[in-house]
């Protein structure tokens, strides 16, 4: 038996659709203004410039949508390594809760894993403060979908709520003391230490988080 796994891809929602949507409005709104300045009677020349104002907003959009694509592809290799568990682990792709989303959440016998996981090139910096790259501390997004799940399970929070920043692609640098920072593959292992949770534990968190 594998994993249960709940929730969908979103490769084609949230952000992603959002960002599809914009790139398409800005190259229709360059079209339609070269277009207009031609029926005006402008020389091609001179239209050029003014139509090429919202090619800006288009190539950022477009931009954002790929990063956003990469990070959905991360999380499903996640996904995908913790769909091997047994059928007593829960994996929950993109849970929301009020003021963002955990990117995959797992829980099982071994406790609730919240997991913010990062698509990267560079180097990720493991310190005391948090898990560093490119000026960004993904910590504290992590925190976040952390807090809450230690709010909704107060008598689970201080043992049984773990979690950590995986990375796909770049190079790892730890500090001692520094924040739990895995590679995709080495997840199941980490989720799957101990047998903390009874069956009717899980049951509990899943009614409790509304999964």
């Amino acid at each position: 038996m594998m994993a249960q796994i709940y929730g969908s891809s979103l490769f084609l929602s949230g952000g992603i659709r959002s960002n599809i949507s914009k790139f398409l409005l800005h190259a229709l709104s360059s079209i339609l203004i070269f277009a207009y300045l031609r029926a005006a009677g402008l020389k091609y020349l001179l239209a050029i410039p003014p139509a090429l104002l919202p090619l800006g907003g288009a190539l950022l959009s477009a931009r954002n949508t790929i990063q956003l694509v990469s990070g959905k592809e991360a999380e499903e290799k996640v996904v995908e390594a913790l769909s091997r568990l047994d059928d007593r682990f829960r994996v929950i792709r993109n849970y929301r809760y009020p003021g963002g989303d955990i990117d995959v959440l797992v829980i099982g016998p071994s406790g609730v894993f919240v997991l913010e996981v990062k698509r990267v090139r560079g180097k990720v910096k493991s310190t005391m403060e948090g898990v560093v790259y490119g000026g960004k501390n993904f910590y504290e997004q992590l925190m976040g979908g952390v807090d809450y799940i230690s709010r909704k399970l107060p008598e689970y929070a201080r043992r049984h709520v773990k979690w950590a920043v995986v990375v796909d692609g770049g190079k790892i640098e730890r500090k001692i003391g520094g924040k739990p920072v895995l590679r995709w593959w080495d997840v199941p292992r980490f989720v799957s230490r101990g047998r903390f949770l009874s069956e009717e534990d899980i049951e509990e968190v899943m009614e409790v988080l509304g999964i």
